[in-house]
Formats: C-alpha cells, structure tokens, sequence
C-alpha cells in the first residue's frame, strides 16, 4: 500500500513538472527570454510556444472557454539564476509575442550542466570531467638553499552552480637552507567555488607527515575569468616549516595551449626572515583529442641583486 501511494505521489509530482506554464518576458533577434530560473525542473531542452489566450462564450452556459493554439517549438540554451534564454527558429520569429505561455514537452530529466553553465563551459569542463595528473618541482639558489617536491592529484569537474571542481591529492616536499632539511608527506584538497559567471573561489589545505609529528598548510585565492578562458588568479598559502607565499598566477590561452606567467614572494624553504621573489613562466599544450596534456615551466628566483636561482617544473595530465 505504502509503495502504491509513493508511486502515485511521483507519478504527480512529475505530471505537475511537466504541465507547469512560463511566459517569455522579452524578445531579442533569433532568441527570447523565459521565465524559468535555476530553481525549476528543467525536463526538456524543447518547449511549446502558445498564442495568447481567445475566449469563446459556450452556447447554453455562457461560460467564457479558453483557447489557444501550438504555434511552435524552441530550444534552450541556457539558464540563469532568474530567467532562461532559448533559440527560436526562423519561421517562428514573426509569431513570438511578449507574455505568450511556453511548455515543457517532455518530463524526461535531461543533462542540465549545458544549460546553467552554457554550452561552452560544458563542452570545455564536461567531456572529460575527469583528470589524473603527476608532477614535480625543484628551486634552487644555492648548495644549501633549496627545496623541491612532487604530487599525484586526481581532479573531477562537478559543474554544479556553485561548485566547479575538486581536487584530491598526495605529495612531498623537502627543502634546506642553513643545515635546517624539512620534509613534509601530506594530502591535499582543493575545491573550487563557483560565485559567478566570472568569479570563483579557490580553498585548500594540507594535512600529513613531518619530521616531528603532524603538519598542516592552508591555502586560498580568488579567480577573475572563467577556468577555461584567459583569468587572473590571486592567492596565498602557508605551510608548516617551510613559509607563506602570495602569489599572481595570469592564464592565457592561446588556440588549444595554456601560457602562464606567476609571481610570486614566499619564505621557503624554511620560514627564512627574507623575501624570495619569483617568476614563473609557463606552458600547457595537448598531447591527445580528450584534453590530456603535458605542462613545464621555468622559474627565476631572487632576494637581491646579488642572490639569484632558478627552478623548473614538469608533468603531464590525462582526463577521461
């Protein structure tokens, strides 16, 4: 009785979904806007667009009736948080008034990153949300000033409208200046929190083995752009023992290979009363039609004139 009285509790909800009625609200070329937001069940990319309402009077209880008749279908191509935009075809464009009702044709639940990010994003973020990627560092300024590491991170872009991406990662570090010789194992989380369209948050820690005990690190930055595209990003980090950095990280885009050019000031390698000054120039280039890429970069380092190093990095990632 119990599963009988859920099926139909389902069987109307969905019903309900799918005879629901929006309005298009505004007219622009080849397109209109919808008054479908991020909140309603999305159950089809094709809609109905209905005439506006006619009233006929019935002939025996004089009841007003309401018509309206089909005159087309359009396509959705993307939600926002308070309106939707759709395609409209050619021959439906001179039939389109503001306030016409417009229906789902269909409750089948369908893929909906397309339509709350757009179909860049999905075609850029969503074809291989998945990535494994390994890599390592080493900078250098002297025999006894150094320090240099390697991680393994396994990434998977979530697309959600809040929520980006996350990475999931274990690596090393080591580092010596002065006889001090540091050496960290850790995890690693770093989530990626989507607040806009051109604006995102990046948080992060560290958490694992040192020399002593348990050590830890956070870490954080705001991006400005989209992930795909050419952004700036701004951020910081600490990590026990070794120091705090901030850094600009600018990415560029350039057909289908990422440039890249960071500065950075830290006090690696270990907490040093001295700021390192760093520049890091960069490349990321394809290696496969899924995306799976190989990347390297070559590091300038300096804390005056006269002390000067260098550093490179290396690694490859492959999305799936």
């Amino acid at each position: 009785m119990k599963k009988t009285v859920l099926f139909l509790f389902l069987v109307l909800l969905s019903s309900q979904a799918f005879s629901k009625s929006f309005f298009i609200l505004k007219l622009e070329d080849d397109k209109v806007y919808i008054d479908i937001t991020k909140d309603d069940i999305i159950s089809s990319k094709i809609l109905n667009v209905f005439s506006k309402p006619e009233f006929i009077e019935h002939p025996v209880t004089k009841k007003q009736i309401e018509v309206t008749k089909k005159l087309g279908v359009i396509s959705l191509l993307e939600v926002k948080d308070s309106y939707a935009v759709a395609a409209v075809p050619a021959g439906l464009k001179d039939k389109i008034e503001i306030g016409q009702k417009v229906e789902f044709i269909s409750n089948e639940p369908v893929e909906t990153a397309a339509l709350a990010f757009g179909e860049e994003v999905a075609r850029e973020m969503g074809k291989n949300r998945n990535s494994l990627s390994f890599g390592g560092n080493f900078n250098r300024i002297a025999s006894s000033d150094y320090f240099f590491g390697a991680e393994l991170n396994y990434g998977y872009n979530f697309l959600l409208t809040y929520l980006y991406s996350i990475q999931i990662g274990m690596g090393y570090i080591q580092g010596e200046y002065n006889l001090e010789k540091p050496k960290f194992i850790y995890a690693r989380p770093i989530l990626e929190w989507r607040l806009g369209d051109y604006f995102s948050v990046i948080t992060g820690m560290r958490v694992g083995m040192k020399k002593e005990g348990i050590g830890y690190g956070v870490e954080g930055g705001i991006r400005i752009g989209k992930p795909f595209k050419t952004n700036i990003l701004l951020g910081g980090s600490t990590l026990e023992d070794f120091g705090k950095a901030g850094y600009l990280i600018l990415n560029g885009r350039v057909t289908d290979t990422w440039l890249s050019l960071t500065i950075q000031v830290d006090s690696f390698p270990v907490n040093i009363n001295k700021e390192t000054f760093r520049t890091r120039f960069g490349v990321k280039t394809p290696i496969s039609d899924s995306g799976s890429n190989i990347y390297g970069g070559v590091i300038l380092s300096g804390r005056n004139t006269s002390t000067v190093g260098f550093g490179v990095d290396f690694g490859t990632e492959i999305k799936f």
